[in-house]
Formats: structure tokens, C-alpha cells, sequence
């Protein structure tokens, strides 16, 4: 027997399904599965499994979860993501005899259930993402965050970063962008170094984006990488921060 963590995301209400659809097995006399942490947006269940894991028992519990992400720990290995599966799949089979016809069938019925698997999860996934988004986006609408920094009191217009869910391909895109515009002018590099190097942190650590660079004009510049939802979300937040400045009030740093 071997050991297997699950660990699931996704919303409240289908991770509640889920638990309960688990816990229904258990009671059932399924004595491989231990429930174990359930939060709102998570829930681990711990498996104990032969060398021939059904897979089909999870496809069946997930068919209703439409949001939820399915990531395991397997052997000590954690695939969590399409590239890790197909990878590992690709391992095992590479590893199996292949004499038989009875050996290439099993083969083949390994590969066709992990290409389904690797579109269950890829999907997941992405509607995962999709849905946080839509969430995390509802409350920068209703509840702005927004980070400030003034250089411990040195600067008269504390810089202004706004909160946005960003993934992690944005972030880079972002920080290349931002210092290609300060390349692109003519400013010297100690001119607007320290103020890229805090916006770099503020956008790896926080995932906030800078409102009101002091050595930048950045316009439309980084709509096309935010997307129109956050686009319009940092535009209308800039032009609050700039108008505030402005007519001489100070900033609102809720």
C-alpha cells in the first residue's frame, strides 16, 4: 500500500460537495480514505492505494466539481501541474514490458486514462483560475487595496500601487515592460532605479501594480498585459490617485 495526499481547490460550495461525497464513501466501508484538513477553498483526503490506483474513483467524485483543481502526492512526488502528470506518465510507461498483447493493452488503457486526466485537470484548472479572478476582481471594484511607500517620509507623493490577482506570467511581463519604458527614456539609470526596484517588489510580493511612477508616464501602456477587467480597474484608480493629488488632499491608503 501506498500513500496518496490529495489536495483540492476550488469554491466553497463545491468543496463542501466534495467532502461530503468523500465522507459518504468512508461510511459506505471505503477504508482507504482519511479525511483530513477542509477549509473553505481546500480540502485534503490521504489514500491509501494499492499499485493499482483507480483513477476512475476520482473522476467520478469530480464530475460534479466543475471549479475544482485536483493536485496529488504520489511515491514522493507531487504532480500538480499538466507537464508533471504527462511527464511521470511518460516514465511509467517507458518502464512497463511491452511483449504481449495483453501488456500493450495496458499500455494503451494507462495512456488513454491519463490524456483524460491531463484534459480534467488542464480544465480544472483553468476554470479555477477563471473563477478566483472573477472574485478577487469584485472586491478591488468594491474595496480597493492599495500599497503606498514614501521612502521612510522622503517622498512629498508617496509612490501608489494597487492590488490586482495577477498570475505569475503578467508579473514578468509587467517588469519587463515597466523597465523598457524607463530605458526608452532619456533619464539616467540612478534617475529611476530605486523606483523600478520598488516597483519590481511591490508586484513580485503583493501583486500590485504602481498608480503614479514619478519617472515614468505609463498612459495605455500596460493595458494589453493587465487585460480589459484590470485595465479598467488600474485606470479608474489612477486617475482617483492623480486627481487627489491634484486638488492638494492626501492620499487614501485603505
Amino acid at each position: 500500500m501506498k500513500k496518496i495526499v490529495h489536495t483540492f481547490y476550488g469554491s466553497a460550495n463545491e468543496i463542501t460537495r466534495l467532502s461530503g461525497n468523500i465522507m459518504d464513501l468512508m461510511l459506505d466501508g471505503n477504508n482507504n480514505l482519511v479525511s483530513g484538513e477542509h477549509e473553505d477553498n481546500k480540502l485534503v483526503v490521504v489514500e491509501h492505494a494499492d499499485e493499482n490506483q483507480d483513477m476512475q474513483l476520482w473522476a467520478k467524485l469530480l464530475a460534479d466539481c466543475h471549479t475544482v483543481s485536483h493536485h496529488w502526492e504520489y511515491a514522493g512526488e507531487v504532480f500538480g501541474s499538466v507537464d508533471e502528470l504527462q511527464q511521470a506518465v511518460y516514465d511509467a510507461v517507458m518502464s512497463l514490458p511491452c511483449n504481449t498483447q495483453a501488456e500493450r493493452k495496458g499500455i494503451a488503457r494507462l495512456i488513454n486514462l491519463s490524456v483524460a486526466e491531463v484534459d480534467d485537470l488542464t480544465k480544472r484548472d483553468r476554470r479555477a483560475r477563471e473563477l478566483f479572478v472573477e472574485g478577487e476582481l469584485k472586491t478591488v471594484r468594491d474595496n480597493p487595496t492599495i500599497y503606498g511607500w514614501d521612502n521612510g517620509g522622503d517622498l512629498h507623493d508617496p509612490l501608489k500601487f494597487l492590488y490586482l490577482p495577477l498570475d505569475d506570467g503578467q508579473i514578468v511581463d509587467l517588469m519587463r515592460r515597466i523597465e523598457t519604458l524607463y530605458g526608452d527614456t532619456n533619464q539616467k539609470l540612478e534617475d529611476w532605479a530605486v523606483e523600478y526596484e520598488v516597483i519590481s517588489r511591490l508586484l513580485i510580493h503583493r501583486k500590485a501594480v504602481i498608480l503614479n511612477p514619478q519617472f515614468l508616464d505609463l498612459g495605455n501602456e500596460l493595458d494589453y498585459i493587465l487585460g480589459k477587467d484590470m485595465a479598467e480597474l488600474w485606470h479608474k484608480n489612477r486617475d482617483k490617485i492623480l486627481a487627489e493629488k491634484d486638488e492638494g488632499g492626501e492620499y487614501n491608503d485603505d
